[in-house]
């Protein structure tokens, strides 16, 4: 099974964690409790590439902060546990599964820790999303989402050149997630991450019999990579950016089954680095670097082409050289000259059947 994607090429048919509020009630209450529970299971099913794993916690990410739950009395108040940035009012969300829209009417502030906590209140046309029912909800505007993107600190959306070609600073910093890739190697024969007893080549995986090609066999050859993958958290101030380290790392932990279940072969936390600020642009940047090993794996299909017809030509002599005393043909004493017919006789029994089966030849070339 393979991952469907968009016309942009993103993956559309991702798994989402929260199918049940008992599983959401479960992970409030122990953080991460599935993690023992799946942690010997073969569960892939799928087979990605490197960037598109990627893609996959790109389009992940958007489901993590849209994740929600109804309030029990009313269900137009949602609750967004994991939305990064306090959306604004007037912001529209679409509902994925029903196609209606709907208008934030406010976000509340915690009266007791004079924070947003997470709570929206929206204004509905027909009726309001419902968790119970698996609606998916997307926010119209990609503004509030954190960023995701590869390394390239251009692309931080405060910062912008003039004519003049100066930097100019616009404003607070969209909080953003930067990846890059450390390390890659191939994949260690084992689960020690960067083992020394690495899979230098392919290897044979399975082999396939297409039906609309019986003279043909396909063989899927595949070879793992270790990937160390760092992810840079930027905000403008140190809380929000620890609060972006924290956010990312949960995320991971709650997602990490998720893109196994879709070919990737092994997701480890490695380590968080040192934390740094950057002061390259008029607003200084704060940062916080997270490293994860990915392993994945490559797949290749070979068809070859299997033999179907032998012409096998031999030519014997018209007598048997003589050999003195008793000697054995086919299983069989003989003693004394035969003839070419008789010794042919000798291999077929009673019936005319060869007594010998068949003979298979196979130089596994195409």
């Amino acid at each position: 099974m393979s991952t469907q994607l968009d016309k942009y090429g993103h993956p559309t048919n991702l798994e989402d964690p929260y199918d049940s509020e008992i599983l959401y009630q479960k992970h409030i209450a122990t953080n991460c409790w599935w993690t023992s529970l799946y942690q010997n299971r073969a569960t892939r099913d799928r087979n990605v590439t490197f960037d598109e794993a990627l893609m996959m916690v790109a389009t992940l990410l958007k489901q993590y902060e849209s994740f929600y739950l109804n309030h029990p009395i009313d269900e137009t108040l949602l609750h967004f546990p994991y939305l990064f940035r306090k959306p604004q009012k007037g912001d529209q969300i679409k509902n994925k599964s029903t196609g209606e829209f709907y208008t934030i009417l406010e976000a509340p502030i915690d009266p007791i820790t004079k924070r947003w906590e997470g709570l929206v209140k929206l204004k509905t046309t027909d009726a309001p999303p419902k968790r119970t029912s698996q609606h998916k909800l997307e926010f119209i505007n990609d503004e509030r989402y954190v960023r995701f993107t590869s390394e390239n600190p251009v692309y931080l959306d405060n910062v912008a050149q003039d004519n003049n070609e100066h930097i100019q600073d616009k404003g607070p910093v969209r909080p953003t997630v930067v990846y890059a890739l450390i390390r890659r190697s191939p994949g260690s024969i084992g689960e020690r991450p960067f083992g020394p007893a690495k899979q230098y080549r392919s290897r044979l995986r399975e082999t396939v019999r297409p039906d609309n090609d019986p003279n043909h066999i396909i063989e899927i050859y595949g070879q793992w990579f270790d990937n160390l993958v760092q992810f840079d958290c930027w905000t403008t101030d140190n809380f929000s950016a620890d609060r972006l380290a924290d956010w990312f790392e949960r995320f991971v932990c709650l997602y990490g089954k998720v893109l196994k279940k879709n070919g990737v072969q092994e997701v480890l936390f490695m380590e968080r680095l040192r934390d740094k600020p950057v002061s390259k642009w008029r607003q200084d940047l704060q940062s916080r670097a997270l490293q994860y090993f990915l392993r994945t794996e490559s797949l290749e299909a070979r068809a070859v082409r299997e033999i179907t017809d032998i012409d096998l030509t031999i030519s014997l002599s018209d007598e048997i050289v003589k050999v003195v005393g008793d000697y054995y043909v086919a299983g069989q004493t003989v003693s004394g000259q035969i003839s070419a017919q008789e010794y042919k006789d000798l291999f077929f029994d009673s019936s005319g059947n060869y007594m010998f089966g068949t003979v298979t030849i196979n130089d596994n070339q195409t």
